[in-house]
């Protein structure tokens, strides 16, 4: 839930500042959506308030250079109307008369290229559910919107879920669209939106139900990072109800919307263009293979090929607002930056497996585990082996396991489950531990058969237990992230000299 809405508002902070650039001139606009889907009274509102409080009082207040930006504009304008109706009014004359009027023409002209340029508008935070108070605060060119809101059912169940379509367009960076309602007609340039829902599973699922089309194809849904929360209820956890972020994330937060409020009061709408260094474009190449082979037949995320498909264009955009939020002095992404938004968006895939793929479940996880059975009994059990180092299992086990401890330990956890091992610390190495009851009913004969219905069984708890060690992955990945940047992490562009925008 932190992670989710941590991330959330330092999109919308420097959404309109940078982009990231990569394979073959592709770019990344640095804008994300996501929904948090929690029980009641598990502490969504402190966290959502405590970490948009800087957006939350911008948007209240405004920026004063920006204000007055407007109100000379205000008074340009006025003085230039004045101007042209005087000139409107000597060319009617002059026809009127019968006499020349090409000076008065030529002078209107002129005057025509000299209109005021009215400034970009500071940045709009919308939490309620009116659709047209959502496209007057789009219409125009580079409006910064956020559509925010703690208790999202109200939105949910509004007219601004018609506008899902619309949605999409935006976070694919299209540069224009137009949009006419039975009132209005609105022209939107270059728009900049952040989204976060947060709701209850209920309210999540009704949604779901009466919007399936979304989470399918290329939707609204497959563009979403997605988040089931799994905190204690608030009510138990003094801790959460008290929970704040650092002193320096606000202060970040603070410098990120004044920059770019003098900017847009300047008209100045140049972006920042973050590239990947050689090492962080050839994880991203790692990584991009990688998933496509598992969205290919017979991969773990068949089921999810929409979102799966945006899995890496989520990890580049991650990768730039970290690096913008914490390493602004930097245009180039590094390695350590593009792993640590690896690993956050693939929690996220997780999620969204977990979530949406109806027809796939535990399957894959459970081939991996009866491989990874497979392979201990005949590597190590046979030879009287009841102790195997973990990273000895994970690198020479089955293929479907090499790829790394995100897909090992699925299979591990499976195992465990089912009682056929447990795993333990000796020192610093992990072990793994072959249970000798279950072991003993084994037979190298057991493997030649299909697998056995029970075993392909596992119980909710593990799942929960999968997805939980997913999201800590992720949320400590970011925030060590985070905290590396505090001091500077060397390596990434900082020298030492990082921005102190830690999280804590």
């Amino acid at each position: 839930m932190v992670l989710t809405t941590a991330l959330l508002a330092m999109s919308a902070a420097c959404m309109s500042r940078a982009v990231v650039e990569h394979h073959d001139g592709m770019v990344s606009p640095l804008m994300v959506y996501g929904i948090i889907v929690a029980e009641s009274s598990i502490g969504k509102s402190p966290v959502f308030d405590e970490l948009f409080k800087e957006i939350l009082r911008h948007d209240k207040f405004g920026n004063l250079a920006l204000d007055l930006a407007t109100k000379r504009f205000a008074r340009a304008m006025e003085y230039w109307k004045i101007k042209d109706n005087v000139l409107k009014n000597a060319i009617v004359k002059a026809m009127q008369l019968g006499e020349p009027d090409d000076h008065f023409c030529s002078d209107r002209e002129a005057h025509e290229e000299n209109k005021p340029e009215e400034p970009l508008r500071r940045i709009c935070m919308i939490q309620g559910m009116s659709s047209v108070a959502f496209m007057k605060a789009m219409n125009g060119k580079r409006n910064r919107v956020i559509l925010a809101h703690a208790e999202a059912k109200s939105i949910f169940d509004s007219e601004m879920m018609e506008l899902i379509d619309l949605f999409c367009t935006f976070w694919d960076g299209k540069n224009s669209s137009s949009y006419e309602s039975a009132v209005a007609k609105y022209v939107i340039d270059n728009p900049y939106l952040a989204i976060l829902f947060v709701t209850q599973p209920i309210f999540f699922k009704q949604f779901i139900k009466r919007n399936r089309g979304a989470a399918a194809g290329s939707g609204f849904t497959a563009r979403t990072l997605i988040a089931m929360a799994t905190t204690t209820p608030i009510d138990s956890d003094v801790s959460l109800r008290a929970w704040k972020v650092s002193s320096a994330y606000h202060d970040r937060m603070v410098e990120a919307l004044t920059e770019a409020d003098i900017r847009f009061a300047a008209n100045d709408v140049s972006q920042t263009i973050l590239t990947l260094s050689p090492e962080a474009e050839l994880l991203w190449d790692q990584e991009f293979k990688a998933i496509k082979r598992e969205m290919e037949p017979g991969g773990r995320y068949v089921g999810i090929k929409p979102f799966a498909g945006k899995y890496m264009e989520n990890a580049t955009r991650i990768a730039g607002i970290f690096h913008f939020f914490f390493y602004s002095n930097s245009t180039i992404i590094q390695k350590e930056t593009m792993r640590s938004a690896i690993d956050v968006a693939f929690f996220y895939l997780v999620e969204h497996k977990r979530i949406f793929d109806e027809d796939d479940g535990l399957t894959r996880t459970v081939e991996d585990a009866w491989l990874v059975l497979k392979h201990l009994y005949k590597k190590y059990w046979v030879k009287g082996s009841t102790q195997v180092l973990y990273n000895g299992a994970l690198n020479g086990g089955p293929p479907s396991t090499r790829a790394g401890v995100r897909y090992f330990q699925p299979a591990i956890d499976h195992l465990m489950n089912k009682g056929y091992l447990t795993t333990g610390m000796c020192g610093r190495t992990k072990i793994i531990y072959l249970t000798l009851d279950a072991f003993r009913k084994l037979a190298l004969k057991t493997f030649d058969s299909p697998i056995p219905e029970d075993f392909s069984q596992a119980s909710p708890f593990i799942q929960s237990c999968n997805n939980q060690s997913e999201s800590a992955r992720a949320t400590l990945s970011f925030f060590d992230f985070g905290l590396g940047a505090s001091a500077g992490r060397q390596g990434d562009g900082t020298n030492g000299t990082g921005s102190t925008a830690g999280l804590s």
